[in-house]
């Protein structure tokens, strides 16, 4: 397992939970160093260092990557350019987003889905805490509700708020796609067979989808449901039902 250096000006801008996921990856994978172009194969012990590059005209988002240590030391660095690039790259190339998700079949028989980005990509704060609220508050004007933990343990998430301008799409190739009002996608996967049937059922029978987003969902975990009531006490769990349909 090669090292990976941090710098304490990353930790102090990089949410925890994704620098400790960035650093894990790092650790195991390939790298390309993005100072000088080079490659370091899987299981290399070759240092890398943890670089964040911020746009000095929009300092709202950032993008983390990685250099060899002997490139350069880790640290913060301004790019000019970064908040247009990112802003094309999210509504053009949502279907490469790496996300957490996992599809809901909820005993009232309706379905949902529930999904947290993990992309490099995330909003420039100085307290991990904050990044949160960014999140949350972002679907919040969107038209998105708090989910309370007695929501989800009194099966009434088919009772959240309708937004104005969502629609879920479910296609007949395994592709789900949750639509915000500008038509951008907030989530675009591929399901496999098994959820793929029951979410065409279920969204068949109902017209719609119930939509969960949020921060520090714990999606990745055996006990889901668990995480979800944890991240709704925790006020980091919003949800929706959102139009959808079958095509």
């Amino acid at each position: 397992m090669r090292q990976v250096d941090v710098a304490p000006e990353v930790r102090n801008c990089v949410p925890a939970r994704e620098l400790d996921e960035f650093c894990a990856a790092l650790a195991e994978t390939e790298v390309t160093c993005v100072i000088c172009g080079d490659d370091l194969p899987a299981g290399s012990s070759t240092s890398v260092a943890v670089q964040v590059f911020v746009d000095p005209a929009d300092a709202t988002v950032f993008s983390v990557v990685a250099s060899h240590a002997r490139c350069g030391p880790s640290g913060v660095h301004q790019r000019p350019g970064l908040a247009e690039q990112l802003s094309v790259r999210s509504g053009t190339a949502t279907r490469e987003l790496d996300v957490r998700w996992c599809p809901l079949i909820l005993p009232s028989g309706h379905v949902g889905v529930a999904w947290e980005a993990s992309e490099r990509v995330v909003t420039w704060q100085d307290d991990p805490a904050d990044a949160v609220t960014a999140v949350v508050a972002a679907y919040l004007k969107l038209g998105f509700d708090l989910v309370t933990p007695g929501q989800i343990e009194a099966d009434a998430l088919p009772e959240l708020p309708v937004p104005p301008g969502w629609v879920a799409e479910v296609g007949e190739d395994g592709y789900l796609a949750v639509l915000s009002p500008d038509g951008n996608a907030a989530l675009s996967v591929s399901v496999d067979a098994d959820a793929l049937g029951q979410l065409r059922k279920g969204v068949t029978e109902k017209a719609q989808l119930v939509a969960l987003t949020g921060c520090n969902l714990h999606l990745d975990s055996e006990h889901r449901e668990a995480g979800l009531i944890y991240a709704a006490a925790q006020g980091s769990l919003v949800g929706a039902r959102v139009p959808a349909r079958v095509t």
